[in-house]
């Protein structure tokens, strides 16, 4: 019996075939990947006294006041990630024409890397690691006003980063939830009663002048190997408003980074396959690596909205 179970098909077609990918991975989106070179290291953290407003005033001929300001630091490990699976030398010559059991593998082993990246970061998210988190707002409620909530913590973010956020980052079911909101068909198109198709992640986010409202739908499998597939949305029934810099830098804030170690086995890859031929199972073995660490740098520059529907 094969390995990867029928591997010729009696007069398979050649331009159709089922198969499943992961889409909407937005992880990275969230955490701006910052390439590193080794795989810790330490990053600076400046303090807040920028924010203290100080007394200035000087007499003439006497010396200016005095104002200090704190520098401290904190350190990032990138983890290995890595899948592998065997792909056997007999499939692979009895395999169809339309099959490539090598690219097919590499594909499946790298959507699961990935989607291991973007459920870890909700986890994080999830555990609390925001500065602060809005319980039961369901936006699905017509006697909810979701744009009232998040103008209300757009300012609370304000007033801990200095910045006001500039990213909504929405499960698939909590953006539709928003769309089918009367009180946001009302706030984008001045017609409550439009259809919700009319509505877009763009005009929510010209509306609460934020750079763009990001949507995740990658999803995942809810039940146990082996039984039958019930798969669920990796954000769930959460929304996540927060401050990304357009560009990560030297004194730049951000909810958090991937720190990304590119060069674990040289090249400058961030994600890389290691192919080879193992002789025991008589077997090309693909493995793909990723190294990152998802690290939180300011916990205030969040709001995490769970629970947003009923």
């Amino acid at each position: 019996m094969s390995k990867f179970g029928t591997v010729h098909i009696d007069a398979a077609l050649t331009q159709v075939s089922v198969g499943y990918r992961n889409a909407g991975f937005i992880a990275e989106r969230v955490f701006p990947v910052v390439p590193v070179g080794k795989q810790s290291d330490k990053y600076f953290v400046s303090g807040k006294e920028i924010f203290r407003v100080r007394d200035d005033r000087r007499a003439a001929g006497a010396e200016a006041r005095e104002s200090r300001w704190t520098l401290s630091n904190d350190t990032f490990f990138c983890s290995g990630h890595a899948l592998k699976d065997y792909v056997p030398r007999e499939d692979q010559v009895n395999a169809d024409p339309q099959l490539d059991l090598l690219t097919d593998t590499t594909e499946v082993l790298t959507d699961q890397v990935l989607l291991a990246e973007e459920a870890a970061l909700v986890t994080a998210l999830a555990a609390g690691a925001t500065a602060a988190s809005q319980a039961t707002t369901h936006w699905d409620d017509d006697d909810v006003d979701p744009f009232a909530i998040i103008e209300t913590q757009k300012l609370v973010i304000a007033k801990k980063i200095g910045k006001m956020p500039n990213v909504l980052a929405v499960s698939a079911p909590v953006a539709s939830a928003l769309k089918l909101n009367a009180n946001v068909r009302q706030l984008v198109t001045g017609a409550g009663s439009v259809a919700a198709a009319l509505v877009t992640m763009a005009q929510i986010a010209a509306y609460l002048e934020v750079d763009e409202v990001v949507v995740g739908n990658a999803v995942y499998d809810t039940v146990n190997e082996g039984q039958n597939a019930s798969l669920n949305f990796v954000w769930g029934e959460y929304g996540l408003l927060f401050y990304r810099p357009p560009n990560p830098g030297r004194k730049t804030t951000s909810l958090g980074y991937t720190f990304q170690w590119n060069g674990a086995f040289g090249g400058d890859q961030a994600q890389f396959v290691n192919r080879y031929y193992w002789q025991p199972n008589l077997a090309d073995v693909v493995e793909v690596h990723k190294y990152y660490d998802q690290k939180l740098v300011d916990t205030g520059a969040g709001i995490l909205f769970t629970d947003c529907l009923t």
